[in-house]
């Protein structure tokens, strides 16, 4: 007995269709990467196992976007985005000053590339609705959502996917005496670019201000941006870079501080 016709596809953020081939990574930092570094590696991990596995090239397509999308407010996000992020990329003119307008870029795109990216590292980390969501406000990340950036030099090319679910412990510190900590359910990527990484974290639960959580050496949040304190900075954080080391541990740390 045969069963009828597979459900036909359909874009992830606008439910439309037909599909075209999406690169997880722009194609511009792929074509970055051959003209300033060589092909580079791409890899993705399993979380469970908290291993990355490295492909000889960087241009790795799916097809979870219409076209619509992906030449309209998609390409959009990433003009934006490619002035700021080409020399943290390639490590070149450190360091550089980021402004308070640069990091809501830089959040805007690295939310927008979490999503794309857990399509091919694991499918089931955000579900549907951040999708749907990003596209109705086309507007940065919504609340219960942080972002962190860092440098690092593994002292090679290569760039990696590493997501994680679970629960992570929160631990914020408001001005007031008690500090507010409670555990919840997340959803964590953590993606390396040559240079450049970023971690997006999304949890369930009470929304905290971002001002309410704690700085971290070599490590700097850029969204969300609500306190006083947040301004422009130099990148990359503390003038310092992540070896590989570090950088397992911070994608696969259990709580929001490391």
């Amino acid at each position: 007995m045969t069963g009828g016709p597979s459900p036909k596809r359909r874009c992830v953020f606008c439910g439309e269709g037909p599909l075209s081939a999406e690169h997880v990574f722009p194609e511009w930092i792929a074509e970055l990467f051959r003209e300033h570094v060589g092909t580079g590696d791409w890899g993705h991990s399993n979380s469970a196992l908290k291993k990355v596995w490295f492909k000889p090239r960087l241009d790795v397509t799916a097809k979870f976007v219409c076209k619509g999308c992906n030449s309209g407010w998609l390409s959009e996000i990433e003009n934006d985005a490619k002035p700021v992020l080409a020399p943290l990329i390639l490590g070149r003119g450190l360091p550089v000053l980021l402004s308070l307008a640069d990091q809501r870029v830089l959040a805007y795109w690295a939310f927008k590339t979490a999503l794309t990216a857990s399509l091919v590292s694991d499918k089931k980390l955000f579900g549907p609705e951040p999708f749907a969501e990003l596209y109705r406000r086309k507007a940065p990340p919504p609340l219960r959502t942080v972002i962190w950036t860092a440098g690092y030099n593994s002292g090679r090319p290569e760039s990696s996917i590493r997501p994680r679910t679970g629960r992570i412990v929160v631990s914020a510190y408001p001005t007031q005496r008690a500090a507010t900590r409670f555990e919840t359910q997340s959803r964590l990527i953590t993606v390396s670019i040559y240079w450049f990484v970023f971690q997006v974290l999304q949890y369930d639960g009470y929304s905290i201000p971002g001002r309410a959580f704690a700085q971290i050496r070599g490590i700097k949040r850029i969204w969300p941006l609500d306190a006083p304190t947040d301004g422009p900075f130099e990148w990359p954080p503390d003038r310092a870079a992540l070896g590989k080391g570090a950088l397992e541990r911070f994608a696969h740390r259990s709580d929001n501080r490391i």
